[in-house]
């Protein structure tokens, strides 16, 4: 996931730029800033370039628009990455040059074999990270082929790409780190406040009997908590202006994935209830949660408060009597009674949880509490299919338009494959997969609508003498240009506005504009965005096909991590499964009965593998007598037969094998007590997987 897919909503609908011109009239801070950012670190950049007196000035204004963020933190990640990427960029070109400078084939396999690698690596890694590897498949690209069969000035054009891009990078740190700085901790926590209240509401309801949570309800809050983990990121890089610390925050954010599958653990116990008659102890301990839940205090309230009401939660746990429900179901082992038993082990664990959450919570904020020791996890879902298909889609691009290139011997190709492979790397990286799909026809559209801009600059420019005239009309096209493309869904087409201008523009010491340069730039350009849009939607394309599809098999390969127990690595499973089901699941149109299925499906994985986990923890602990450690491969086996659509009534004949064994051996006089509570929460645990299997949650649409 991109760090402009963290958000707290499912994507947005596409907007156009015409949607953005509405905007004009309705003032925001947060849009005015931006733009003012922007505008000011063009015009430092330009600053820069001149004052240096560099040829190609116009890769500073690229850089602009591609490390210009919200926040600071957001800055630091994205021109710390931009910065590495090129200068491993620069490394590869220089070698190719040196080894194939004359060899024009062995150039091209060269840079299409870079170019698909560095696609695949950008794959595995989170939000701005990914950055990094796109930006030196581009910058490999331009310098070789901007240096040609002429080896020798490599060096000097890679030093020159090289400080043109720090030149951006620093104008981006002076205005963002200084003018008008925006931490990222304040994105960080925002983004955690408001999840944090999505995920009680949904917990008072699925506390509740026959109120199951629905999937149109966690799907963008899954995406808001998948994508927490890159506003961790970005934080993590800021230092002058960070206000909380990395690890309490990553604490808070890995407690509250883990309090969103306890509510869907205990929605799904309490909905395997409906249409029995409850007993007390489940009226009782459904009521108590519910209340404390109400008087949950906001996220600003005061530290004493929350701890007070994690203690609430902990002091509820204590009330809640289970020996009645243990007993019976020792004694009857009934399916009404497990059930009921479940319940309420899933409303004691939902109360567990939120005081963990809570406690996290308070930490993050008291100065006088340590940091704690969090394990480094990679929140990443490893796709290698999807990972071969991004890199091979520029791959392909870039062979495709060089071979027309050295066939026709027209340097349009030439400058059209270097820019459209260099945006198939780098597009995936920086902006939503929402955008993607029309990306080609948000290019074109930039590059209309900043045509008359730049034809204007073109007459205009030759009659200016000073720089701070050169500055005020070209940071004003871009102030106006960036605030109408504020939202995330239209960088896109301020990133094809800010392609024209520095193409048709070229800026430089000595005055070479020209009103043609704008026409010729458009022609120049005219096929880049046919090309994107064929790239997106012909080439591997993610359409809701592809989703459900890698959806599903994220499901069935975590599942298999959970069931083989070989890690204790609950929180990165867990985080993992959201990452999956943010990102794939988080696009898909619920309004299809098969989305909704696969959706449903991918988080009641998530809930079965976290239980698999936790039987797999008590196994390791040796707190299971010798009988269920051994069965324990049975039932993890059943759960991915279940899950990988087969046959579910042997499943479901093994799982309540399993169950009826745990509680014989919970009956029994000489058992030991430590054991005795191992087999009891080991015959939960079953019940539970056997809950899913039985409503069939874990299977695909296609089972």
């Amino acid at each position: 996931m991109t760090a402009s897919e963290a958000v707290s909503a499912p994507s947005p609908p596409h907007r156009n730029a015409f949607d953005g011109a509405r905007w004009l009239a309705g003032f925001s801070r947060e849009r005015l800033v931006y733009a003012t950012n922007v505008a000011l670190i063009a015009v430092l950049a330009l600053a820069g370039s001149f004052l240096l007196d560099l040829d190609r000035s116009y890769w500073a204004l690229l850089t602009v628009a591609l490390v210009s963020q919200a926040s600071s933190g957001l800055t630091v990640w994205r021109s710390v990455a931009r910065l590495i990427g090129t200068l491993v960029g620069a490394a590869f070109a220089l070698v190719v040059l040196a080894l194939f400078a004359q060899n024009s084939a062995a150039v091209v396999a060269a840079l299409a074999l870079w170019i698909l690698a560095v696609g695949m690596l950008a794959r595995f890694e989170v939000g701005l990270d990914a950055y990094a590897y796109a930006v030196s498949g581009l910058t490999a690209l331009v310098i070789v082929f901007d240096t040609g069969s002429n080896a020798p000035t490599g060096f000097e054009i890679a030093v020159t790409r090289t400080t043109e891009t720090l030149i951006g990078i620093a104008a981006a740190f002076v205005v963002l780190l200084v003018v008008f700085p925006v931490s990222a901790s304040r994105v960080l926590t925002n983004a955690l406040a408001d999840s944090r209240t999505k995920v009680l509401e949904l917990s008072r309801r699925a506390a509740a009997v026959g109120d199951e949570i629905g999937v149109e309800e966690t799907q963008g809050l899954t995406k808001a908590l998948s994508g927490a983990y890159a506003n961790l990121r970005a934080q993590s890089l800021e230092r002058s202006h960070r206000r909380i610390s990395t690890r309490k925050a990553t604490e808070a954010t890995n407690r509250l994935n883990r309090l969103l599958i306890a509510a869907e653990r205990m929605s799904y116990a309490m909905a395997g209830l409906q249409g029995a008659e409850l007993s007390a102890e489940v009226e009782a301990a459904s009521a108590r949660i519910v209340g404390i839940l109400a008087a949950v205090p906001p996220p600003d309230a005061p530290i004493a408060a929350i701890r007070e009401q994690a203690a609430a939660f902990r002091a509820g746990v204590a009330e809640m009597d289970l020996r009645p429900a243990i007993r019976d179901l020792v004694r009857r082992a009934d399916r009404d009674t497990s059930r009921e038993a479940m319940a309420l082990d899933a409303l004691r664990g939902f109360a567990l949880d939120a005081a963990g959450y809570l406690d996290a919570e308070a930490a993050i904020r008291d100065p006088m509490e340590p940091p704690p020791r969090t394990e480094r996890i990679a929140p990443r879902y490893p796709d290698w299919r999807a990972a071969f298909e991004r890199g091979l889609r520029p791959a392909l691009v870039f062979l495709g338009l060089t071979t027309l290139w050295i066939a026709s011997a027209s340097s349009s190709f030439e400058t059209l494959a270097l820019i459209a492979a260099g945006l198939c790397v780098t597009l995936p990286a920086i902006a939503p997969r929402a955008a993607l799909t029309v990306g080609g026809q948000a290019l074109g559209l930039g590059f209309a609508a900043m045509f008359l801009p730049v034809l204007a600059l073109e007459a205009a420019l030759p009659y200016v003498e000073t720089f701070t005239a050169f500055a005020a009309l070209v940071g004003s096209v871009f102030f106006v240009f960036f605030y109408v493309c504020y939202d995330q869904m239209l960088r896109t087409y301020a990133l094809g506005g800010a392609i024209f201008l520095a193409t048709a523009l070229q800026p430089s010491n000595t005055e070479t504009y020209d009103a043609l340069g704008a026409f010729n730039a458009m022609a120049a350009l005219a096929f880049l965005p046919p090309v994107i849009v064929a790239a997106f939607t012909v080439l591997f394309p993610e359409n809701q096909r592809w989703l459900r599809r890698h959806l599903d098999d994220a499901g069935t390969r975590l599942l298999a991590r959970a069931a083989r127990g070989r890690d204790a690595r609950a929180d990165e499973f867990l985080a993992q499964s959201l990452d999956a089901i943010g990102d794939y699941g988080g696009d898909l149109d619920l309004a299809e009965p098969a989305n909704r299925t696969d959706v449903r499906r991918s988080r009641a994985v998530a809930a079965a593998g976290l239980e698999l986990y936790e039987l797999h923890r008590l196994r390791r602990l040796g707190h299971l007598p010798r009988p269920l450690a051994a069965s324990l491969e049975d039932v993890a086996e059943a759960v991915q037969a279940e899950a990988g659509s087969r046959d579910g009534a042997e499943a479901r004949a093994t799982l309540d094998t399993a169950r009826r064994e745990a509680l014989a051996l919970a009956s029994g006089a000489d058992m030991p007590e430590l054991a005795r509570a191992g087999a009891l929460r080991f015959a939960l645990g079953v019940e539970f997987l056997e809950l899913l299997v039985e409503d069939r949650r874990l299977q695909a649409a296609g089972g």
